[in-house]
């Protein structure tokens, strides 16, 4: 249960950096999926970032390092960015450690569809 909760928090915060980078420049593609998430996840997630003192609907910034398998999330307070929360990825697919350079090569690069 407790993985599920983190995976929907993690994609939530996908949603929502997708969400703030094209909020005034087109329409944002969605699911019913996406959309339950958002349902689901999204009371929580705006207490929590009320309680760590950032305002709801701020950029984000995620941040991953595969080699100590950490999801970093920061989100801009001012004109900076601060860190609000850290998570440990459970598991990796077969990519190794540096740039994503061909299609194939395992690496963490993916784009999504709204149906997916």
């Amino acid at each position: 249960m407790k993985k599920h909760y983190i995976l929907l928090l993690i994609v939530s915060f996908i949603i929502l950096f997708f969400q703030s980078l094209l909020l005034h420049s087109q329409i944002i593609p969605s699911s019913e999926l996406s959309r339950q998430v958002i349902n689901e996840v999204s009371p929580t997630l705006q207490l929590q970032i009320a309680d760590s003192g950032f305002q709801w609907g701020n950029p984000i910034f995620i941040r991953i390092f595969k080699e100590t398998s950490e999801l970093e999330v920061w989100i801009q307070d001012g004109t900076q960015f601060r860190l609000f929360k850290n998570y440990h990825i459970c598991n990796w697919g077969y990519g190794t450690l540096g740039p994503k350079l061909a299609q194939g090569d395992g690496q963490a690069l993916v784009q999504l569809a709204a149906s997916r």
